[in-house]
């Protein structure tokens, strides 16, 4: 185990899957622009949040997303893709991105809130989609 920033801990096998999870993502993007863009948003937060500096841009949205879907396919099984579509929903919210994120309600994956249905599976969006679809599901059993 070894401590990353502000007391947070990696196991080292996590820290491994999430570099392959996290090269996969990369590579799975077909826009050139769009997988520098995203390595330079991740390798410029990262110094920053160990350093404990706090920015708030576009790119720190983007370096969050990637790091979202990563972790969430990691840990909760949602799936490992950023469709371009929503990569330009998150470049156009921005700063002003509203938190918390949808999602949907069939697969889980997080969306920002202008998506009325999901880009990989076509199920509704909206804020607490999935855990409520959960929540019915567990109640009918």
């Amino acid at each position: 185990m070894s401590t990353f920033a502000r007391g947070l801990t990696v196991e080292a096998a996590d820290g491994e899957a999430f570099r392959r999870a996290f090269v996969r993502l990369i590579g799975s993007i077909d826009d050139l622009h769009w997988r520098i863009r995203l390595t330079v948003a991740v390798a410029t937060w990262m110094p920053c949040l160990l350093a404990g500096i706090d920015i708030w841009n576009v790119d720190l949205v983007l370096a969050g997303v990637m790091l979202r879907v990563v972790l969430q396919h990691m840990y909760a099984g949602r799936p490992l893709v950023l469709p371009l579509v929503v990569l330009d929903a998150y470049a156009a919210a921005g700063e002003k991105l509203e938190t918390p994120l949808a999602e949907c309600a069939e697969c889980g994956y997080a969306l920002p809130r202008s998506f009325a249905a999901c880009p990989l599976c076509g199920g509704f969006v909206g804020v607490g989609a999935y855990a409520s679809r959960r929540a019915r599901r567990a109640a009918c059993n």
